[in-house]
């Protein structure tokens, strides 16, 4: 590949790391070309980004990007999974591809500007997504105010049943 072009694919990657919510190097060496094919297919329909990329080139974006500690992880083959709205879903989508195809491997990832390990992936893959976390929190908010509503309105409750308990009995 000529050098403009090297520079360019570096400037894109670097552009891509700093912009992503979470990113995740995979390593797919044995996998099949059906089984590429399903992978790039679910990527795409999650709205994912997936490339296949030197590593040469990684780590100078890497650095362009001031992301620091890739170097240990880019060996061998290396596609790099770019989420922008969800940091966890290209680590889900991975851990979840891999339960069908034992070749695709999380080899480490970024989130936030912080490279972690496979099994730090493993670990953020099975955290619930970002919309059950905050409807877990808000319910975790709501329950207390919730609980003080209903002992507030009990009272209120029980004089109105004992008031109509009165005059159904009045009235026979």
């Amino acid at each position: 590949m000529p050098r403009a072009e090297k520079v360019a694919e570096v400037q894109h990657l670097a552009d891509r790391l700093g912009r992503a919510q979470g990113t995740v190097l995979v390593s797919f060496q044995g996998l099949t070309v059906a089984q590429a094919t399903r992978l790039r297919t679910q990527v795409r329909s999650q709205g994912l980004e997936f490339r296949v990329v030197k590593n040469t080139l990684l780590k100078r974006a890497a650095d362009q990007a001031g992301v620091s500690g890739l170097d240990p992880f880019l060996t061998g083959t290396t596609g790099v999974l770019f989420g922008f709205a969800d940091p966890i879903e290209p680590a889900r989508l991975v851990a979840d591809f891999r339960r069908e195809v034992k070749e695709v491997q999380a080899k480490a990832g970024i989130i936030d500007g912080r490279v972690l390990g496979e099994d730090d992936m493993r670990r953020v893959a099975s955290l619930p997504s970002r919309t059950v976390l905050l409807a877990q929190l808000a319910g975790t908010l709501q329950a207390p105010l919730s609980r003080m509503a209903g002992n507030l309105q009990a009272p209120i409750s029980r004089l109105a049943i004992g008031l109509g308990q009165l005059a159904a009995k009045s009235a026979a």
